[in-house]
């Protein structure tokens, strides 16, 4: 009997935890697509950093670095990437807007 008692008190615990996620449930929608998006780019911020350490302690990105410039040409391509975006808006879709 000792053992019943234990599942009963496993499904009350059980019970209170899901009560628990009806309150978190009656967060708006909205809010916890915020809170998954956040998540998400947070995720592939860490494990994009963890990619580019790697990378740049490689021996073929230490040796070709110093004639290629990664890095600068990562900065071209977001400043190219950034204008483009401010074309597009400015041009196309501020203009469909209104």
């Amino acid at each position: 009997m000792h053992n019943s008692g234990s599942k009963a008190e496993k499904r009350a615990s059980s019970e209170v935890k899901s009560d628990g996620d009806v309150e978190n449930d009656q967060e708006a929608p909205s809010q916890r697509f915020k809170h998954l998006s956040l998540e998400l780019i947070d995720i592939g911020l860490f494990t994009s950093q963890k990619g580019l350490e790697y990378v740049q302690n490689s021996a073929p990105y230490k040796a070709t670095d110093p004639y290629l410039h990664f890095e600068e040409r990562a900065k071209q391509v977001l400043q190219g990437s950034e204008k483009l975006y401010r074309l597009i808006n400015d041009q196309v879709y501020v203009p469909l807007k209104d």
